[in-house]
Protein backbone atom coordinates (compact mmCIF):
# COMPACT_ATOMS: atom_id res chain seq x y z
CA UNK A 1 0.00 0.00 0.00
CA UNK A 2 1.58 3.12 -0.96
CA UNK A 3 1.87 6.50 0.97
CA UNK A 4 -1.07 8.11 -0.67
CA UNK A 5 -3.47 5.42 -0.21
CA UNK A 6 -2.48 4.97 3.45
CA UNK A 7 -3.34 9.06 3.86
CA UNK A 8 -7.12 8.47 1.89
CA UNK A 9 -7.23 5.35 4.84
CA UNK A 10 -6.90 7.71 7.05
CA UNK A 11 -8.63 10.03 6.16
CA UNK A 12 -11.82 8.18 5.41
CA UNK A 13 -11.30 6.04 8.86
CA UNK A 14 -11.10 9.13 10.91
CA UNK A 15 -13.36 11.46 9.01
CA UNK A 16 -10.94 14.30 8.17
CA UNK A 17 -9.80 15.68 4.84
CA UNK A 18 -6.68 14.53 3.67
CA UNK A 19 -4.89 17.72 3.58
CA UNK A 20 -4.77 17.63 7.07
CA UNK A 21 -2.94 14.14 7.72
CA UNK A 22 0.68 15.21 7.51
CA UNK A 23 3.43 14.30 4.54
CA UNK A 24 6.41 12.87 5.58
CA UNK A 25 9.47 13.91 2.94
CA UNK A 26 10.89 10.58 1.52
CA UNK A 27 14.77 12.10 1.74
CA UNK A 28 14.74 13.72 5.07
CA UNK A 29 12.48 12.44 7.38
CA UNK A 30 10.85 15.66 7.88
CA UNK A 31 6.78 16.22 8.19
CA UNK A 32 4.65 18.79 6.18
CA UNK A 33 1.50 20.29 5.70
CA UNK A 34 0.33 19.69 9.23
CA UNK A 35 -1.82 22.21 9.07
CA UNK A 36 -5.17 20.76 10.12
CA UNK A 37 -8.87 21.69 8.26
CA UNK A 38 -10.50 20.37 11.61
CA UNK A 39 -10.87 23.08 13.86
CA UNK A 40 -13.00 26.36 13.98
CA UNK A 41 -11.34 29.41 15.05
CA UNK A 42 -13.50 29.13 18.05
CA UNK A 43 -11.87 26.02 19.19
CA UNK A 44 -8.54 26.62 18.59
CA UNK A 45 -8.67 30.02 21.01
CA UNK A 46 -10.95 28.03 23.82
CA UNK A 47 -7.17 25.82 23.39
CA UNK A 48 -5.17 28.66 23.95
CA UNK A 49 -7.09 30.79 26.10
CA UNK A 50 -7.60 27.92 29.11
CA UNK A 51 -3.80 27.62 28.98
CA UNK A 52 -2.95 31.35 29.72
CA UNK A 53 -5.90 31.73 32.57
CA UNK A 54 -4.02 28.99 34.05
CA UNK A 55 -0.90 30.43 33.72
CA UNK A 56 -2.63 33.72 35.31
CA UNK A 57 -3.74 32.39 38.17
CA UNK A 58 -0.94 30.37 38.84
CA UNK A 59 1.22 33.48 38.93
CA UNK A 60 -1.19 35.34 41.44
CA UNK A 61 -0.53 32.13 43.58
CA UNK A 62 2.59 32.66 43.59
CA UNK A 63 3.24 36.04 43.74
CA UNK A 64 0.76 35.88 46.66
CA UNK A 65 2.40 33.10 48.50
CA UNK A 66 6.06 34.81 48.31
CA UNK A 67 4.64 38.46 49.85
CA UNK A 68 4.85 37.20 53.61
CA UNK A 69 8.01 36.21 53.25
CA UNK A 70 9.09 39.08 51.40
CA UNK A 71 7.40 41.14 54.07
CA UNK A 72 9.18 39.68 57.09
CA UNK A 73 12.61 40.34 55.53
CA UNK A 74 12.09 44.09 55.04
CA UNK A 75 9.85 44.59 58.23
CA UNK A 76 12.49 42.40 60.64
CA UNK A 77 15.81 43.44 58.52
CA UNK A 78 16.18 39.40 60.30
CA UNK A 79 17.68 36.97 57.60
CA UNK A 80 19.52 34.17 59.29
CA UNK A 81 17.30 31.51 58.00
CA UNK A 82 18.42 31.96 54.68
CA UNK A 83 20.97 30.89 53.18
CA UNK A 84 23.27 33.02 51.27
CA UNK A 85 24.60 29.97 48.79
CA UNK A 86 21.34 29.54 47.98
CA UNK A 87 20.05 33.02 47.55
CA UNK A 88 23.03 33.43 45.18
CA UNK A 89 22.37 30.50 43.06
CA UNK A 90 18.91 31.53 43.12
CA UNK A 91 19.82 35.02 41.27
CA UNK A 92 22.05 32.84 38.76
CA UNK A 93 19.66 30.63 38.03
CA UNK A 94 16.78 33.55 37.28
CA UNK A 95 19.46 35.66 35.21
CA UNK A 96 20.08 31.93 33.45
CA UNK A 97 16.62 31.04 32.79
CA UNK A 98 15.26 34.36 31.45
CA UNK A 99 17.24 33.47 28.10
CA UNK A 100 15.03 31.43 27.89
CA UNK A 101 12.01 32.72 29.70
CA UNK A 102 11.75 36.01 27.41
CA UNK A 103 12.17 34.28 24.04
CA UNK A 104 8.65 32.86 24.76
CA UNK A 105 5.66 34.68 23.24
CA UNK A 106 4.40 37.55 26.18
CA UNK A 107 2.19 35.61 28.46
CA UNK A 108 1.83 35.12 32.12
CA UNK A 109 5.01 33.43 32.57
CA UNK A 110 6.89 36.96 31.46
CA UNK A 111 5.10 38.38 34.76
CA UNK A 112 5.70 35.40 37.01
CA UNK A 113 9.41 35.11 36.34
CA UNK A 114 9.70 38.76 36.68
CA UNK A 115 8.33 38.64 39.75
CA UNK A 116 11.29 35.66 40.54
CA UNK A 117 14.11 38.35 39.29
CA UNK A 118 12.87 40.95 41.37
CA UNK A 119 12.39 39.71 44.86
CA UNK A 120 15.46 36.76 45.04
CA UNK A 121 17.58 40.54 43.71
CA UNK A 122 16.14 41.66 46.62
CA UNK A 123 16.48 39.43 49.28
CA UNK A 124 20.19 39.22 48.14
CA UNK A 125 20.29 42.90 48.45
CA UNK A 126 18.66 42.53 51.85
CA UNK A 127 20.89 39.54 53.17
CA UNK A 128 24.34 41.27 51.87
CA UNK A 129 22.53 44.87 53.67
CA UNK A 130 21.23 43.38 57.00
CA UNK A 131 22.79 39.85 57.73
CA UNK A 132 25.56 39.21 55.92
CA UNK A 133 29.32 40.28 57.81
CA UNK A 134 32.81 39.68 56.76
CA UNK A 135 33.99 36.74 59.08
CA UNK A 136 30.31 35.22 57.84
CA UNK A 137 29.18 36.58 61.74
CA UNK A 138 26.33 38.61 62.23
CA UNK A 139 26.46 41.61 64.53
CA UNK A 140 23.12 40.54 66.06
CA UNK A 141 22.77 37.63 69.16
CA UNK A 142 20.84 35.00 67.98
CA UNK A 143 17.50 34.91 70.08
CA UNK A 144 16.89 32.41 72.60
CA UNK A 145 13.79 30.68 72.41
Amino acid sequence: MGRSSDARALAGRYAVSQASIPRVARSTGEIQGTATNCESREERSMESSVPVLAGAISTAIFVFSALPMLLKAFHTKDLRSYSLGNILFTNVGNVVHSIYVFSLPPGPIWVLHSFYLVTTALMLVWYVRYQWRPGGRSDRPAEQG
